[in-house]
Order: C-alpha cells, then structure tokens, then sequence
C-alpha cells in the first residue's frame, strides 16, 4: 500500500489496485493447484499407496523368513560380545536403562544391521507420506481461503467446507502420525540393541527386538491400510461436494453434504 493511503475504503483505506491484482493472480494459482491436487495428484498418491501395501503384503507372506534372517544377524553380534565379555574375565558391567543413560556406548566389534526389508517399508511410506502431507495442505488452504464472509443464512455450503476441512486435518494427523512412528522405532531398536550388546549374556534382548521388529512392521501396516482408506473416502467426498467446495452459497444448489 502507498505511503499516502487512499482514503476511500470501509475503514477509510485501500488496497493498491495493482496489489489487489496481484493477490488475485495468488488466489487463482492456489485454487488451480488445489483443484490438480484434486483431480490428478490424490488419486496417483491413493494408486501409489496400493502399491506400497502390495509390496508390504510380500513381507507378510515371508515375515519368517525375514525374521530368521535378521535373528542370525543378532546372535552373531551378540556371540562376538560374549566372547569378548569372557576373555576380559569377569568384569562387570553396569546394567542401564538407556542410553540416554550411559557415559559411553559400548562399539560392538561386529556391524549390527539394521532390519532391511522394514527399513525398505518405512522408506517406501515416507515418500508416500511427504506427497500426501503436501497435498493436503494444498487443498485444505484453497478451501478456507474459499469459505465467504460470515452472513445469516444459507450456509450450508459454508459448513460443508467446514466438515471437509476438519477431515482433512485429521488426515494429516494420521500421517504426521506414521512419521513418528518411523523415528521411534530406529531410536527404540538402537536402545534395545544396545542393551544386547552390553549384556550377551542375557538373551532376552536379542529376542526383544525381533519382537519389536514384528510389531512395528504389524502397525505400519494396520497405519497404511488406514490412511489409504481414509485418503480413498475422503478424495470421494471432496468430488461429491465439489460445487459446494467451490461456491458454497450458490442458490441453485442442494442443501446435502453427499
């Protein structure tokens, strides 16, 4: 706005014109990118997801053998530890809770590898998570930049915008959720690993993280299965009420949230 300020608005000022252009250009951008979000971006992201279970359900059929795999991989850390432990006679070791905990952190001699085909899960969802997570905000912006002024009446277009944007955070909860998810695993199973390593001798360890293996790979799936559905519905009720998003008090439309 011009130093000077035109005294001709409600409040007594105005936008520049050539502001006012500008920020016009802004909003028919964000609505053309919202609406091939729409139409184009969701469902590639909801056909990709289906890819990504797919590739999931070939690590279901063969969990036990990627179990078999990764437990050979712990003893063999763990049994280089133990003979470590025994040839330094019996010193002690202090027993911890976490690392957070330790002075130092014990370096095993051995690499201890990380569980691969989780690892390849948790790498395939986050690409998929990152695009959702875009795309969500995309759409939730255009809507509310969407929604008219407050008026008595003929609203209820107004609350569909509402009902919709309010599901569209949840998805994003869900998303932000799986990556949370992620990161607490590796962080977990480095605390447990650890463990194992300090203490070979004791072996309920190295099976605590084949067991947390099994379950984090469960509940990345059980999450995936979910927000695919969850994005599945919710694309369909975007194109339902579509019109409604677009031009929430035109007078020649329904009053129904399809």
């Amino acid at each position: 706005m011009s130093a000077k300020g035109k005294k001709k608005g409600v409040h007594g000022y105005e936008t520049d014109p050539e502001l006012k252009t500008k920020l016009e250009e802004n909003r028919n951008q964000i609505a053309q990118k919202a609406l091939k979000i729409i139409y184009d971006d969701f469902p590639k992201t909801i056909l990709l997801l289906n890819d990504v279970i797919d590739e999931q359900s070939k690590v279901c059929l063969d969990l036990e053998t990627v179990r078999i795999g990764n437990l050979e991989s712990l003893k063999s850390s763990r049994d280089e530890e133990l003979k470590i432990l025994n040839e330094n006679g019996n010193k002690k070791r202090k027993l911890e809770d976490s690392l957070d905990k330790s002075d130092s952190i014990h370096v095993p001699k051995t690499p201890v590898s990380t569980n691969e085909p989780i690892r390849k899960a948790f790498d395939a969802m986050k690409v998929v998570i990152l695009a959702l997570l875009e795309q969500i905000n995309g759409v939730k912006f255009w809507i509310r930049l969407n929604i008219p002024k407050i008026e008595d009446g003929n609203n209820f277009g107004v609350g569909v915008q509402e009902e919709i944007v309010s599901f569209l955070a949840k998805a994003e909860d869900s998303a932000i959720t799986i990556m949370e998810t992620i990161s607490n695993y590796f962080l977990r199973r480095a605390q447990l690993i650890a463990k194992m390593l300090k203490h070979p001798n004791i072996e309920d360890f190295q099976y605590s993280v084949t067991s947390l293996d099994d379950k984090e790979f469960i509940n990345l799936r059980t999450l995936s299965l979910d927000i695919r559905n969850e994005h599945t519905i919710l694309h369909d009720l975007i194109l339902k009420n579509i019109d409604k998003l677009i031009s929430p008090r035109s007078s020649h439309m329904s009053h129904m949230m399809h």
